[in-house]
């Protein structure tokens, strides 16, 4: 995958940080829980050198910069000329907006039910993460949240700090060009994106057909959004 060659790196990160959820089953007769899927909201914000000391915090800030880095590479390489400028701004992260890394992972064929569980308690996470950090009751923190989105909804790069999320989602194409998802709830995302373009996968990535990756920024509310919009589609019966 886009993540294999920096793999134990990113699994680290993700087990090191509180946004994240996992789906899984209790077996009666096994040690191990039947893992069907996990989602995650990586901060690839990195802190000041001067808070950075000893010889390992130096490697593993390395081998995360490394591993963002060819993350970015992706990202950039094919980007659309319109969205080029504010792309590379948003990877370079100047401005004190975080980046959040969607990495997410399941079974292709797990029911809508649980994907939308999946994505709900990933959002409460995320919530919770955000309160602790703000510092600032819930009811306060959604006001901020509110009056941020409105300020800048349609900017790649946040102008008041709200964050962005980046998502790379696995697709091929048919016989026409029309993308075919490998997860449903992607194409949910991707609908609610600020901006999403397709890039080819990796070399590791590719088997017999073509595969690409979509590259998709959205605000933390176009994720709202794209959870409410599953939810709908679940309610609906799958249609």
């Amino acid at each position: 995958t886009l993540y294999q060659k920096h793999a134990s790196t990113w699994t680290d990160w993700i087990l090191e940080q509180v946004v994240g959820t996992v789906v899984s089953t209790s077996q009666a007769y096994s040690e191990e829980d039947a893992v069907f899927g996990f989602a995650s909201l990586v901060d690839t914000s990195f802190p000041p050198s001067k808070d950075t000391n000893t010889k390992e915090q130096l490697e593993t800030q390395k081998q995360r910069r490394d591993a963002f880095e060819f993350l970015k590479q992706y990202a950039l390489k094919e980007c659309p000329a319109e969205y080029q400028s504010d792309m590379t701004r948003l990877l370079e992260q100047a401005n004190d907006a975080k980046l959040f890394a969607f990495l997410h992972g399941r079974m292709i064929n797990l029911p809508l039910e649980i994907v939308l569980v999946l994505h709900e308690q990933l959002w409460l996470d995320w919530e919770y993460d955000q309160q602790l950090e703000q510092k600032q009751p819930a009811t306060a923190k959604k006001k901020k949240k509110k009056a941020a989105a409105a300020a800048s909804a349609t900017s790649v790069v946040s102008a008041n700090g709200e964050p962005r999320i980046l998502r790379f989602a696995p697709c091929t194409k048919d016989n026409h060009g029309t993308l075919l998802y490998r997860y449903y709830d992607d194409e949910l995302l991707a609908g609610r994106a600020l901006v999403s373009y397709v890039v080819k996968a990796p070399k590791a990535y590719s088997q017999e057909d073509p595969i690409f990756l979509q590259v998709l920024v959205l605000t933390p509310d176009n994720y709202q959004q794209a959870i409410h919009d599953l939810k709908m589609l679940v309610g609906n019966g799958g249609r």
